[in-house]
């Protein structure tokens, strides 16, 4: 992470920039003694906390404004989006872990979670502008979501032209400069199920961050949703901790009543 001096206070670091510094902490609800993604040097602990129903209620609200103020909002994405439908991730490693998920012959026979259906659901409303998923699974694609506007920047398991590339190799050129022109543009990143381990597209959550950051801000900012910490905590427009399809449920019920 770039050196960026800014004075930030510990509530910030569980809540956010813009939260609420009488919120309660969030609660620890599954403990773990191994690294998230030590094999990638993030040695935070796979400890896994969520936020008390009140306060989540408080920070969706929240973020549904901040998604119908930004002019480009883009979701990037992590495993931890796909494994409520069953593909496993490689960051859970706490054994109680509260994401419950069905056990599948293969992989290729997962469905869209929720969270999928409903990013779907945003892109069609003209609230979700860019994907840039790390994931492999065509699950976005399974929920409706348009090819055309899915950068899957680490390869496809279902397009033979894009094959999944591994954490040493590089980048499919054209994807790499789509997400740079995109990286230009987005000024809202709901950064959703990664443990942002280094991976060259971390940029996509990183630049936002960064550009709020700055005397002037020249970004919203970056929406952290994770049941894990992450190296990006510290530097949040909006810090959740949920699991996925809880936020989105709440996201499509306060979107919907506010459009009624």
């Amino acid at each position: 992470m770039e050196d960026t001096a800014f004075d930030i206070e510990e509530w910030q670091v569980w809540h956010g920039l813009a939260g609420n510094e009488t919120w309660a902490i969030p609660g620890l609800v599954a403990e773990s003694t191994k690294s998230a993604r030590e094999d990638q040097g993030n040695h935070i602990k796979a400890n896994e906390f969520m936020d008390f129903e009140e306060v989540l209620n408080e920070k969706v609200d929240i973020l549904v404004q901040f998604i119908k103020l930004s002019q480009f909002t883009c979701a990037y994405t992590g495993a931890g989006l796909s494994k409520s439908s069953g593909i496993p991730d490689y960051a859970t490693k706490a054994e109680n872990s509260v994401v419950q998920a069905p056990k599948l012959k293969s992989n290729l026979d997962a469905e869209p979670t929720y969270a999928h259906c409903v990013l779907t659901a945003m892109e069609r409303a003209g609230l979700l502008h860019m994907f840039v998923q790390q994931n492999h699974d065509g699950l976005p694609q399974k929920s409706g979501y348009p090819q055309e506007k899915i950068n899957e920047i680490h390869g496809a398991w279902y397009d033979p032209s894009n094959p999944v590339v591994q954490f040493s190799e590089s980048l499919r050129t054209d994807l790499f400069d789509w997400m740079l022109e995109a990286e230009q543009r987005v000024d809202l990143c709901l950064c959703l199920g990664t443990s942002l381990s280094g991976m060259n597209a971390d940029r996509m959550a990183k630049t936002p961050a960064l550009k709020s950051r700055k005397p002037i801000p020249e970004a919203l900012g970056t929406v952290v949703i994770n049941l894990q910490q992450t190296p990006l905590d510290t530097y949040a427009l909006l810090r959740i901790w949920a699991k996925l399809d809880d936020v989105f449920r709440l996201i499509a019920k306060k979107i919907g009543n506010r459009r009624g």
